[in-house]
């Protein structure tokens, strides 16, 4: 260059070129070569103008890296991005980008061109909203969908925002698409399935619902039909061994003793089913319970009926709740009973009732000192006829606590008991505020 220089080839050149000093560093240089001619246009000197370029090299390096380490983000990232200058002139596009252009406009945008002039008449609003974008400054977001040549239906998701320099002006456009056929696919999937699973439940739910009035009309009747013969039992049990209580051994006595006790047991049973019954076919009537003054009656009650009552019941403070009053006192009968009668063979029988209040439900407890028994049996005793002691034990029928149980949901509350033998049981029960 330097000869073609001094032969008057060239005017001047310009280079760049490392240098290094005299303590080893090296030093970019910007050297620039010019000649000077006279009047007889021959060369009278060369100039050389020497400049430092290190910090320069340093920057354009450091966006060199920059720009690559963008590039391999693009290129990697799971959208489509095409960056557009201030005039809609394409700068640059990542592999997905020139893969969806490819695909959906049947080319590219070439990198130096308007884009304006390359998209298809269908795609105009799409130019509108870019232009807008541009002109405005409001980012923009719209979905869209695209029958490819195999029929296949493609959705798209297209993000057009604005770049902006230090300044805040626009410096361009950013475009990002996302393939959503595959999210949109799931969605209609999903849909379907819940609408299906909709008529499902409707139609199970429909079902139970049948099922559970026909059990209950069964039990019903099957209940009702059973008082008379079991009425009959007892009553000619009754009339011989009043009649003919000359004529009968001592066995025979005993016999229809068994006989009539039995027939008893079997109407309190049948009237228990008919309870549980009613419970199921009768409307709610809600209304403010005041429960202190519930529990007070149900236990004056069982006082008044037992001569031999010697348990201390100690009544906190209730907070009043809405519900059905009738059915409460049941729950609230079947609860303190129990707990008196479980506890009568303790010399100091005691029974702690008490509440307290959640954020949404009040939480009320039947504490005994009782008899108790093993948790391993819980599950049994909301069960219809289930219990955990001998009738020679403990009288009953092993209904009250399904009673407690079915009243309690009715009101949408929940049930449940804490228990350990020869130390007491406390039932608890949750009801809405």
């Amino acid at each position: 260059m330097f000869e073609k220089l001094k032969q008057g080839i060239i005017d001047n050149y310009v280079l760049e070129k490392r240098y290094v000093t005299l303590k080893g560093n090296i030093k970019w240089v910007k050297v620039n070569l010019s000649i000077t001619k006279d009047k007889a246009n021959q060369i009278q000197y060369i100039t050389c103008v020497v400049q430092e370029i290190g910090e320069r090299k340093i920057a354009q390096t450091r966006l060199a890296q920059s720009e690559s380490s963008l590039r391999a983000i693009l290129d990697n990232a799971n959208s489509a991005y095409l960056l557009l200058d201030s005039n809609l002139y394409t700068v640059t596009y990542n592999k997905l980008a020139e893969k969806w252009m490819t695909t959906y406009l049947q080319g590219t945008f070439p990198v130096g061109e308007s884009v304006l002039q390359f998209i298809p008449n269908q795609y105009q609003s799409f130019a509108e909203r870019v232009l807008d974008v541009a002109f405005n400054g409001t980012p923009y977001r719209f979905t869209g969908k695209y029958k490819l040549p195999d029929d296949t239906l493609n959705h798209y998701d297209v993000q057009i925002a604005p770049a902006f320099t230090i300044e805040n002006t626009i410096s361009g456009i950013v475009v990002k698409v996302s393939d959503i056929t595959q999210q949109v696919n799931t969605q209609v999937e999903i849909k379907t399935l819940n609408q299906n699973l909709e008529e499902k439940v409707k139609a199970r739910t429909a079902q139970l619902e049948t099922s559970n009035k026909e059990l209950e009309a069964f039990t019903y009747s099957i209940s009702h039909d059973l008082r008379a013969p079991l009425r009959n039992i007892n009553g000619f049990a009754e009339i011989m061994i009043e009649d003919n209580a000359d004529l009968l051994t001592v066995e025979m006595k005993k016999n229809l003793g068994i006989i009539k006790s039995n027939a008893i047991r079997m109407g309190l049973l049948v009237d228990s089913l008919l309870e549980i019954s009613r419970l199921g076919r009768s409307a709610l009537t809600i209304k403010e319970v005041n429960m202190l003054r519930l529990v007070e009656e149900v236990v004056e009650d069982l006082k008044l009926n037992n001569t031999n009552f010697n348990t201390e019941i100690i009544i906190g403070n209730l907070p009043s709740i809405k519900g059905d009053a009738s059915l409460l006192r049941q729950v609230w009968q079947n609860l303190i009973s129990n707990a008196v009668k479980y506890s009568s063979l303790k010399q100091n029988a005691r029974i702690e009732i008490a509440a307290t209040q959640g954020d949404d439900k009040v939480h009320y407890t039947v504490k005994d000192n009782g008899v108790g028994f093993d948790m391993q049996f819980a599950h049994k005793l909301f069960g219809v006829f289930q219990r955990l002691h001998r009738d020679t034990e403990f009288a009953g029928t092993g209904v009250g606590l399904a009673i407690v149980k079915r009243i309690v949901q009715r009101h949408n509350g929940n049930v449940g008991v804490q228990s350990a033998p020869n130390i007491g049981t406390t039932f608890y029960f949750s009801l809405p505020k």
